[in-house]
């Protein structure tokens, strides 16, 4: 528990409190009842191999890794008491001399909780970061305050100990349902039911212990009191809404029928649809003289024939007619029909499109003056909160007994109920097409939760951004100190010709402004080489974001990701940013601004001279390289920030990806039985490069790898050296030989011993006449730079390399002194500021874009 809350304080998130991670570890234990029974032996290599983590991490101190037992509690190192129990395992007796009781001995179920702590530590921290933001915007708050209140809360003395992580309490939050004899929720919470603004994600993921739950009962009744306190209005008002109205096809025979255009309604003297009927007859006329056009083909096709082939056509089609008496009659024909206007195939093709797009669009335009026949009876968009109300005819039954209608809603995106007024089809027709009527029960178009959708029914204005916004989790304005000031989250579409677009329905809307992404992921330095003047090759190292986070955030088109570089390079310092974005496929990266200035610096003379230089241009092509993408130069995609006229825009961007709490219930249950068959199958001990992990091995970016089984040494790093054999990886003494090998030809000739454990792994120490003396120091110093390790990792037990692939693969690139190619993987999950700047990003960002 020591080591999992030193990890969130390095990574920025605060200490969790011991109440949180007690309450995560005893609901993960009661999650994995069912892991397979361990033996001791099998516990000691783990910790051996935990050991090994914690020792490798130069967050910690010294004293905060070894720091002897000295009977207060909480001050014993990481490392001394892992060391302790491990020898309570190996002797049965505890440091009094007192036999082990059950109690002070971890079952099965408790170490599997420990191997995925760090990833469940993670998502909870990023799940209550979202939730104390949602609390700060809507009560107009700073992130500081409420973090404080937060801390206050979970601070506050009393017993909130009489729960169940069995219960009800997570299944019912923002649920709506009554209250059950299971359910233990303080009483705020029952009686609210709300939690409006909390995604089924964080529902998922939130920490559950007493303490949480009266702290979140309070925080809840506060962001309530702020809501009720500012003006609001129906989000589903005409005001707000595009809407369409359509005649019941059940009572047609009782309405007014139009006999100029058509339409129910209204008599023919007062049709208001005179152009929409010119432009039908005008559509009507130009298909027919289409249809002259393919008549016209198909006749010349007849007369293209030779006379072979007219002469069988005749006998069996026309028999009162010869080949050339065909001929004569098909030229007439086509005369007729178009004159000397015929059409190729390609042109008919273009030209059947360009009228199936036009009858669609008349369509349209028919449904918006209103007068169609549809089972929907009223259908109104709000293009800012992107709820959409479709509301069906009354249902009569055969006594007359009128049934009122229910209404329903979904939350789509404009360009949804752009594709819905689109007039390909019936209204009707294309809202089950979409999967969008009352049947269709889809996951991607739904609500995070009940109190989600009830908050989408009005718009209140926001205590933080003084908009009017439904307050639930789609609107995301910036919060002073949190992560969405950070990481611009709803830079929403929100220029006038695009909301009057979305008003006006339609098959095509203007091109939605992107939003834009930073605070990406960093990558450790890596080696680049540009041409200077005269085409001299300069050599440097160059720091950008990770390929895995630009590839993430340039994943569709509705995005640009702003990437910050710095290279260091002889007599030369380049630094700034570059856009990255996505075009249908292809990635672009400009070192542009908007305005076309240049948005990466040089200290070098040429660049302070005339805002250029080659130090610039050939980092800026280094990066386009390492991203794949293609010059961008100063193409200027669209990237325009909040809303206006009052009314936040936090529709949806696009298809929505999200998934119901259910869903992530179900999934969670799956990993769960994932990882105890797989912890089943293969045992702790003996073959350790085989068992299961925690977080699989990763390139440097961040991307996930099987765990290797065969080192080959790179080869840009070789250049220049002799060449060396690969390893099997497996082999646990071809890898000890040839670290020991390595060691002894390189610094300062100093030969470091080398062994190797029972169980596979492998430790690299310090000579042992060293131990003890004055010169352990510069040895540990010594070894530390051969293995490029940071100068405050410890080694006080030597480099431990646990017996897995990944490992060894990592440790062989440190001792050949190249650059490390692949990250570990990790028995016991700590989390790291990567994992959780992950986490932040798909919640604060994609998650709420869609």
């Amino acid at each position: 528990m020591g080591a999992f809350k030193k990890m969130s304080r390095f990574n920025g998130d605060g200490v969790l409190h011991d109440a949180q991670t007690q309450s995560l570890l005893h609901e993960a234990n009661h999650e994995l009842e069912a892991s397979t029974p361990i033996t001791t032996e099998q516990q000691i290599a783990l910790m051996d191999s935990y050991i090994a983590e914690i020792e490798a991490d130069p967050n910690l101190t010294d004293g905060e890794k070894y720091r002897p037992y000295t009977g207060k509690a909480g001050q014993t190192g990481i490392v001394t008491r892992i060391q302790e129990a491990k020898q309570w395992l190996l002797t049965g007796k505890d440091r009094h001399g007192n036999p082990v009781s059950g109690a002070q001995l971890n079952s099965a179920a408790q170490l599997s909780a420990v191997l995925r702590m760090g990833g469940r530590q993670g998502s909870h921290q990023a799940a209550q970061l979202n939730f104390l933001e949602m609390n700060a915007r809507h009560r107009g708050l700073s992130m500081k305050e409420v973090s404080a209140e937060w801390r206050a809360l979970m601070n506050q003395s009393g017993d909130f100990s009489n729960i169940s992580l069995k219960d009800s309490f997570r299944d019912k939050l923002g649920s709506g349902e009554g209250t059950e004899k299971s359910d233990t929720r303080p009483a705020s919470l029952a009686e609210t039911l709300s939690l409006a603004g909390m995604t089924a994600r964080d529902q998922d993921e939130l920490g559950q212990s007493g303490r949480e739950r009266n702290a979140m009962a309070v925080m809840e009744r506060r962001r309530l009191e702020a809501i009720a306190a500012q003006p609001s209005r129906p989000s589903m008002h005409d005001d707000f809404c595009a809407k369409r109205t359509f005649a019941d096809p059940n009572n047609k025979g009782n309405l007014v029928r139009c006999g100029h255009c058509g339409q129910f309604g209204h008599e023919d003297a007062a049709c208001p649809n005179d152009a929409l009927v010119s432009q039908r007859d005008q559509i009507a006329a130009d298909r027919q003289t289409l249809d002259n056009a393919v008549e016209a083909t198909k006749w010349r096709k007849v007369l293209n024939a030779d006379d072979e082939q007219l002469a069988e056509v005749c006998s069996r089609l026309y028999p009162d007619q010869t080949p050339d008496s065909l001929r004569a009659t098909g030229t007439a024909r086509i005369q007729e029909l178009v004159g000397d206007n015929e059409l190729s195939d390609r042109q008919i093709a273009r030209r059947k499109k360009e009228l199936d797009e036009a009858e669609a669009d008349l369509r349209a335009a028919f449904d918006k003056e209103g007068g169609s026949v549809s089972w929907v009876q009223e259908a109104r968009y709000n293009p800012g909160n992107g709820v959409l109300q479709i509301t069906p005819h009354p249902y009569v039954r055969k006594d007359g007994t009128v049934t009122p209608p229910t209404p329903f809603r979904r939350r789509i995106s404009p360009e949804a109920w752009a594709q819905l007024t689109d007039g390909t089809d019936t209204f009707g027709k294309r809202l089950h097409a979409l999967g969008l009527s009352a049947r269709d029960s889809g996951e991607a178009y739904g609500f995070e939760n009940a109190a989600d959708a009830a908050a989408a029914a009005t718009v209140t204005k926001c205590n933080s951004c003084g908009q009017f916004a439904s307050m639930n989790s789609q609107h995301r304005c910036p919060v002073s100190g949190g992560p969405s000031e950070e990481v611009p989250a709803r830079n929403a579409a929100n220029n006038q010709a695009f909301r009057e677009a979305v008003r006006d329905g339609g098959r095509k809307l203007p091109p939605r402004p992107r939003n834009l992404v930073t605070g990406l992921s960093r990558a450790p330095g890596r080696p680049v080489t540009i041409s200077d003047v005269g085409g001299e090759k300069v050599e440097g190292r160059m720091h950008v974001s990770t390929k895995a986070a630009v590839d993430e955030a340039t994943a569709t088109n509705s995005t640009i990701a702003e990437v910050g570089i710095q290279a260091d390079l002889p007599g030369a310092n380049v630094h700034g940013q570059v856009r990255v974005w996505s075009e249908d496929g292809q990635r672009y990266l400009s070192p542009f601004d908007d305005r076309g200035r240049s948005t990466l610096r040089c200290n070098c003379p040429a660049f302070a001279s005339n805002g250029r230089c080659r130090h610039v241009d050939g980092i800026a092509v280094a990066a386009g390289n390492h991203y794949r993408a293609a010059n961008g130069s100063r193409r200027r995609p669209d990237s325009n920030p909040e809303a206006i006229g009052g009314l936040s825009l936090d529709a949806p961007m696009s298809a929505s990806s999200r998934v119901d709490y259910a869903t992530l219930t179900a999934r969670r249950g799956e990993r769960n039985d994932e990882f105890l068959s797989a912890l089943a199958k293969r045992s702790h001990a003996g073959t350790l490069a085989n068992a299961p992990v925690t977080m699989p091995p990763t390139t440097m970016d961040g991307a996930p790898i099987a765990e290797p089984t065969t080192w080959s040494r790179d080869e840009e790093a070789a250049v220049g050296s002799r060449a060396v054999a690969d390893i099997d990886l497996n082999d646990t003494v071809a890898v000890q030989k040839r670290l020991r090998k390595v060691l002894s030809g390189r610094g300062p000739r100093r030969t470091f011993p080398v062994s190797r454990d029972s169980d596979g792994g492998i430790n690299i120490g310090i000579q042992r006449s060293a131990r003890g003396s004055k010169t352990i120091a510069a040895q540990r110093r010594e070894l530390r730079e051969l293995l490029g390790l940071p100068a405050n990792a410890s080694l006080k037990n030597g480099y431990y390399i646990p017996p897995t692939g990944s490992a060894r693969a990592e440790a062989l690139d440190r001792v050949y002194g190249d650059p490390q190619r692949v990250q570990r993987s990790r028995w016991v999950l700590n989390p790291t500021s990567a994992t959780l700047d992950q986490e932040h990003r798909g919640r604060v960002a994609a998650e709420h874009k869609f």
